[in-house]
């Protein structure tokens, strides 16, 4: 998860991790169609696994090597490595420190679904280095659209660019994202509910206890879209740890525009309020952490649009929150203590946000 964004054994982590998440979801995960826990000043608000949704994307086949991007990027692979599920997150530790206990049956049980998922499914595994601090393990399909890496690198350089230009965090030491890319989406759905997850409403899902993201490919620019969404939750997890939702969506949201050649907010604004309508910051906040699918285009475009407001009105301002934040990695901060915060960030600058979005809306008419 969040700016966002390691004991020895990385597999043993992702599956002790993993192998915890079938019990914590019933009492982590509000979207899992449980009742949610409500948040009060005395409780963190606990942390959901990172969604990418399906809502308004054709289910289109993904593109060949015949293919060619727009953009002549250079050519950019992952380099082949033997894949050893007891060695795949060998380099890291856990999560920023956060202990978290293993279940033992379940590890065995994620151990053997990946394993046969890589084995009987012709999946390649590698590595993709995005720079000296940043790399990327990939479980991908043979025949994959090469194309995909170096947009893929490309954006995340222009998300690492833009987190230490707005809001003054770069990565320190190295930092892994494990990236497991799914072409058919039954498997997809299918790999998501043996691990408790349903991923019906979903394109992407990354899972802030295991640094795990499942992407389900369905066009390039799609792939390339949600891939790195996911990603920026690994970052967002390196660098403030545990985030509320609004917030993580948010950054997620924010940066993954910002990697986007000729995108403006204003645009977008304009086009969403025409098909869908947006929540005020207040609406948002008690909205979490009950986000159902239902609202899941309203609430991510609500949450992307106040976070573009916040970084690019009141920096220095949102940059301190998130140094806050980054205190205690092993928790978001109280719902209530962003929510008192943000709102009144939002009253007190020289353009409030109700302003800053009416002359968003005006330029385009």
């Amino acid at each position: 998860m969040a700016h966002n964004q390691q004991p020895n054994n990385l597999f043993t982590i992702l599956f002790s991790l993993l192998a915890v998440i079938a019990a914590l979801l019933f009492f982590l995960y509000p979207d899992t169609n449980q009742a949610p826990p409500q948040p009060t000043q005395a409780n963190k608000t606990p942390p959901t696994p990172s969604v990418r949704t399906l809502d308004k994307l054709g289910l289109k086949p993904l593109e060949t090597n015949d293919s060619k991007p727009a953009e002549q990027l250079e050519v950019v692979v992952p380099e082949q490595q033997v894949f050893d599920v007891g060695q795949l997150l060998a380099n890291t530790t856990s999560i920023n420190n956060c202990a978290i206990e293993k279940d033992e049956d379940l590890y065995q049980q994620v151990m053997y679904m990946l394993e046969d998922t890589f084995t009987q499914h012709d999946y390649l595994y590698g590595k993709l280095k995005i720079n000296d601090t940043l790399s990327v393990q990939v479980i991908y399909p043979i025949g994959f659209n090469d194309a995909f890496w170096a947009l893929y690198k490309n954006r995340l350089l222009d998300v690492l660019k833009v987190y230490s230009q707005e809001l003054s965090f770069s990565l320190i030491k190295p930092t892994e994202i494990v990236l497991f890319l799914l072409p058919e989406r039954d498997e997809y759905i299918d790999l998501l509910e043996q691990i408790s997850f349903d991923g019906q409403s979903s394109i992407g899902v990354y899972f802030p206890y295991t640094n795990l993201a499942f992407v389900n490919l369905i066009t390039l620019e799609q792939s390339v879209e949600t891939a790195v969404h996911e990603s920026i939750h690994r970052l967002n997890q390196y660098f403030f740890g545990f985030t509320a939702r609004v917030i993580n969506e948010g950054l997620a949201e924010y940066f993954e525009s910002s990697a986007i050649q000729n995108y403006t907010i204003a645009n977008e604004l304009n086009k969403f309020e025409q098909q869908d309508y947006v929540l005020e910051p207040h609406e948002l906040f008690t909205a979490y952490p009950s986000w159902t699918p239902d609202d899941y285009a309203a609430l991510y475009f609500s949450a992307k649009l106040l976070t573009h407001y916040l970084i690019t009105q009141t920096p220095q301002e949102f940059t301190q929150l998130m140094i806050k934040e980054a205190e205690d990695k092993c928790s978001p901060l109280p719902l209530d203590q962003y929510s008192q915060q943000v709102e009144s960030l939002i009253i007190e600058q020289k353009q409030s946000y109700i302003e800053w979005r009416g002359a968003l809306t005006s330029t385009q008419l």
